[in-house]
């Protein structure tokens, strides 16, 4: 088992100390919102954190196929170590009208990112988000779920249509009973995740 976290904000090079110091082996940085990632990448390289990306969709203003190009670019302009993530959480309520729309858009973004790179990309999102599109055209991608219990011992159930949890974020912002994540030395809640593997077996993870 192996920890990492995932941000959109920048790192300074005392806080990936911390980041070293408590053990964590990966990470995942936010692509489309800002360029943090371009300070994160050396600092995480330097201390031997595998790294990759993700993507938050918003499939009602942008296009899948341009998204699913800037990941692989981004993969390739900066060596990313693992398949970079779909993260799917938006819009917080589906529509029915709109099903088939986030559907088609869902499928159009993975088939490109699989043609360009003959790999599937993780999924991240939540059992709430996904109980609302359960015939998802998702079959073999890598499932990366955010669920926060309050004691996180127990592995969690996927959700369909998946049929096993590959990466767990069991902690972000304090919410109520759950709290935060936190890492000594850092003074603001962090995404955090485990992964049951080795770090190579995660950057396996999706290839081929």
């Amino acid at each position: 088992m192996i920890e990492g976290l995932d941000c959109h904000y920048a790192i300074p090079p005392s806080g990936w100390d911390c980041v070293q110091k408590a053990g964590l082996k990966f990470a995942f940085f936010n692509l489309r919102e800002t360029e943090n990632y371009k300070k994160n990448i050396p600092e995480a390289r330097g201390r031997g954190i595998k790294f990759g990306f993700y993507y938050f969709a918003y499939p009602l203003l942008h296009s899948a196929e341009a998204m699913a190009r800037q990941l692989v670019q981004a993969e390739k302009e900066h060596g990313a170590d693992l398949v970079s993530a779909l993260d799917l959480e938006n819009p917080v309520k589906i529509l029915p009208n709109r099903k088939k729309f986030l559907w088609d858009w869902i499928q159009e973004f993975v088939n490109v990112y699989g043609v360009l790179t003959d790999n599937k990309c993780l999924i991240y999102s939540a059992p709430w988000w996904l109980t609302q599109l359960r015939t998802l055209p998702l079959d073999g991608h890598p499932y990366w779920i955010a669920q926060y219990p309050v004691v996180p011992n127990t592995w969690p159930l996927p959700t369909l249509p998946f049929e096993k949890v590959d990466i767990w974020q069991y902690r972000g912002n304090a919410l109520g009973a759950v709290p935060g994540g936190r890492i000594p030395g850092i003074n603001h809640d962090v995404d955090l995740n485990k992964f049951r593997g080795t770090p190579e077996d995660l950057c396996l993870l999706g290839r081929g």
